[in-house]
């Protein structure tokens, strides 16, 4: 499961009600959350290669091969990075 982004979800009853199988598991989060925090670590790459990823998944959801696509993807990431020194 992942936690939902939303305040809306966590209050709603029906996703509440998933949650009893999970121990303390909404008590807990509603203790923690104000104190919670994203912290984000800059990737020099991050917009070119997250766009080219991007492309990608519509190629595929237009009915290009997935393997294909994904290996055509991890090619031109792959020489993108080398480039950048990575």
């Amino acid at each position: 499961m992942v936690d939902p982004i939303r305040k809306s979800v966590w209050a709603d009853p029906e996703f509440q009600s998933k949650l009893e199988n999970f121990t303390d598991y909404y008590k807990t989060f509603q203790e923690i959350i104000d104190n919670c925090k994203v912290y984000f670590t800059p990737q020099p790459m991050f917009f070119e290669t997250t766009t080219e990823w991007a492309a990608t998944l519509h190629e595929i959801y237009d009915g290009a091969d997935a393997q294909e696509a994904l290996d055509k993807l991890t090619n031109k990431l792959e020489r993108t990075l080398k480039r950048a020194g990575y």
